[in-house]
């Protein structure tokens, strides 16, 4: 039996919702009751959505799974090339 941790509740929250902070801390300390939480941690957990590319950067459209996927494939064609390239270079 897994348990969820309070961050990952909230960013899945932040993820799969369009609820406010003050929503998403309410339904936090709902299920976390013993919980600590505040607005900055919510604040922080978005901010690292956002910082590992998870969240779309304030002001900016959220690209679409499609396009998650396709910049995911041309990132790996690019790093299956550089590699190669190195393995090259080895022998």
């Amino acid at each position: 039996m897994s348990t969820i941790t309070i961050g990952a509740f909230a960013k899945n929250l932040i993820l799969t919702t369009s609820l406010s902070n003050t929503e998403i801390l309410k339904k936090v300390q709902e299920q976390f009751p013993a919980g600590k939480t505040s607005m900055a941690c919510i604040a922080w957990y978005k901010s690292d959505l956002r910082k590992k590319g998870t969240l779309a950067k304030r002001g900016t459209i959220a690209p679409t799974l499609e396009e998650q996927i396709l910049q995911a494939a041309a990132n790996l064609e690019q790093l299956q090339a550089k590699l190669k390239i190195q393995q090259e270079e080895e022998v």
